[in-house]
């Protein structure tokens, strides 16, 4: 999955066309809309992958994620990820629209978060008491 699906899957999810004239000012910000939002949840993917026995991810420490290079989470990040640009493109036109779309992304997030299998760890003490 590249990064230009997601901000594909995120412009229909806005009522818009990758392919309508009109559209540069999102596809100049979608790449580093896509960088912060994989950053935010990286930790939670690499968890996901380590509960999942998936490959470790290879996540750059870059603020602009190019549309043509692979998407750097799994693959079940991909709709979060892609609400999550949706509700960032449209936050000063639609705020309504916006914070719908980023409650879903956050919603989506923690069906993940919860799909993640328990694992046994021994508790550390805090506080010397």
């Amino acid at each position: 999955m590249s990064n230009q699906e997601i901000y594909d899957a995120a412009l229909h999810l806005i009522c818009e066309d990758s392919q309508a004239a009109g559209n540069d000012d999102y596809q100049l910000r979608a790449p580093y809309l896509i960088s912060a939002i994989c950053h935010r949840y990286a930790t939670l993917d690499a968890v996901y992958r380590q509960a999942h026995g998936l490959e470790e991810q290879k996540l750059l420490e870059i603020n602009h994620y190019p549309l043509p290079t692979l998407f750097p989470l799994s693959d079940a990040f991909a709709p979060s990820v892609s609400m999550a640009v949706a509700g960032l493109l449209v936050i000063e036109e639609n705020p309504k629209m916006s914070d719908q779309l980023m409650n879903l992304a956050d919603a989506t997030i923690s069906e993940i978060r919860n799909s993640i299998p328990f694992k046994k760890e021994k508790i550390q003490t805090a506080y010397a008491l």
